[in-house]
């Protein structure tokens, strides 16, 4: 089925993030059972039916479901946690110059948004990053590749504190994707709702990849 819909696919990476401890939910995401399918499969179905390379990026103490065969693993060494280094390794490893990232919990992914995002994402920019709740969304975002060294230089450089993702990226040439065009796509922002807490599952509706 991949094969026949090779043409409809977009020259770029699509990668999960599932590095996380899940400390807030309490158990691994990945590999929770939501609807009877584990977590991390949700966002996979979406990728692989969008992008021509797919991406797992994780860390050694985190379990994972059984990979679809089409799916690559990559291991986050580097020895600080946070959200930047899977994205730095996910930017090492991708084939392709850009590069879809997102959150391991984040099972309602929108096809046409990311296809639009692609195509917003022309030479010069840096990232494509929607703009939702009065903030960006870093964790539902396209980056080009060739950013994997400034990311990783500007969270290694000393701070009194360890910055945020939205921190780092502060001052690069970055899309944002404003509110009145992801809706076009994305009406209700299902998109962007992540699941943190058990509690929040309650609300998680409309899970199946489009």
């Amino acid at each position: 089925m991949r094969e026949l819909r090779a043409e409809m696919l977009l020259d770029m990476s699509g990668t999960v993030l599932a590095g996380g401890l899940s400390r807030r939910f309490g158990q691994p995401k990945a590999t929770y059972m939501l609807n009877g399918k584990p977590m991390l499969l949700y966002p996979l179905s979406t990728l692989l039916s969008l992008c021509r390379e797919v991406m797992v990026v994780g860390r050694p103490d985190v379990p994972l479901p059984p990979l679809p065969s089409e799916v690559s693993y990559h291991v986050d060494a580097l020895p600080l946690r946070h959200p930047a280094t899977g994205i730095v390794t996910a930017l090492r490893h991708a084939a392709f110059p850009l590069v879809f990232v997102c959150a391991v919990d984040m099972p309602s992914l929108n096809a046409q948004l990311i296809r639009a995002m692609y195509h917003m994402a022309t030479d010069g920019v840096a990232a494509v990053i929607p703009y939702s709740n009065g903030r960006l969304q870093p964790l539902h975002a396209i980056y080009r590749r060739d950013l994997a060294e400034e990311l990783l230089c500007r969270l290694q450089t000393p701070t009194p504190a360890v910055p945020s993702l939205r921190e780092l990226l502060k001052g690069l040439p970055i899309r944002i994707v404003p509110e009145e065009c992801w809706r076009r796509f994305d009406p209700e922002g299902k998109s962007f709702r992540n699941l943190n807490t058990p509690q929040e599952l309650v609300s998680a509706i409309d899970m199946e990849p489009r």
